[in-house]
């Protein structure tokens, strides 16, 4: 049900504009499984290991691009480095890092509604443990590896010939571009996005535009099926089907 739920929850996040959507799966994950302190905390916590993965990534590929520069190896090594050095960093530290937060939650002036809210993230922050972190950070990267994969065919079917990095490239860029999700599915600056990535591989703009359209239509029905089967699975629970969350 936990599955179902972030499933649907997908559908609610590209819906709507402003990333406002992410709310619906802290009261999702609420429901039954936990307060929305500590679900706060553990999709912050689940976010950074996005964002680290993905720069890894995004690292790894840059050092292996075809007829790659000295400044492209480079700077590749340095992310890459960047990125695992930071989760190494946040799993060694999470929860002395946590303990702070709880600690400075119970100072007298944050001890009415705040002070609760920041101690209970305090406690999702501290999943990042030692020995958690490996798996996470294992599990996001087996995540972007196959969409990665999955945007690298793609586009090949479009662009026979494509170096496989280009989908790494398009990948890093789309997301860097949801984090300013201005409408809902991003429409527009997602195409932008993958557009600029496909330009920068040499890609002429009328095979660019066409890819970025199809990319953005097949994932956003995927994501519109999936969300849908779960939201129907989700019946049999006693959820209405017109209930957001």
């Amino acid at each position: 049900r936990m599955l179902a739920g972030f499933a649907w929850c997908f559908v609610v996040v590209i819906t709507l504009p402003l990333r406002l959507g992410e709310a619906a799966r802290v009261l999702w994950a609420r429901r039954g499984h936990g307060d929305s302190g500590h679900v706060a905390g553990a999709l912050i916590a689940e976010r950074l290991t996005d964002l680290l993965a993905l720069a890894a990534l995004a690292g790894f590929a840059a050092l292996v691009v075809p007829d790659s520069g000295p400044g492209l190896v480079v700077g590749g090594g340095i992310v890459l480095a960047i990125s695992l050095g930071m989760f190494a960093v946040a799993s060694v530290f999470s929860t002395p890092l946590s303990t702070w937060v709880a600690n400075f939650a119970n100072r007298p002036r944050l001890r009415g509604r705040v002070g609760p809210i920041l101690s209970r993230a305090s406690n999702g922050l501290a999943t990042i443990a030692p020995g958690s972190a490996i798996r996470m950070l294992g599990l996001g990267l087996i995540a972007w590896i196959l969409n990665a994969a999955a945007i690298t065919v793609f586009l090949i079917e479009i662009i026979p010939g494509l170096p496989w990095p280009t989908g790494v490239a398009v990948l890093v860029s789309v997301n860097l571009a949801a984090l300013v999700n201005v409408v809902p599915a991003n429409v527009g600056l997602y195409h932008s996005a993958a557009i600029v990535a496909l330009l920068a591989n040499s890609v002429p703009f009328d095979q660019a535009l066409v890819a970025a359209t199809g990319l953005h239509a097949l994932s956003i029905l995927t994501i519109f099926i999936v969300g849908g089967m779960a939201k129907i699975y989700l019946a049999r629970f006693g959820q209405r089907i017109w209930d957001v969350v």
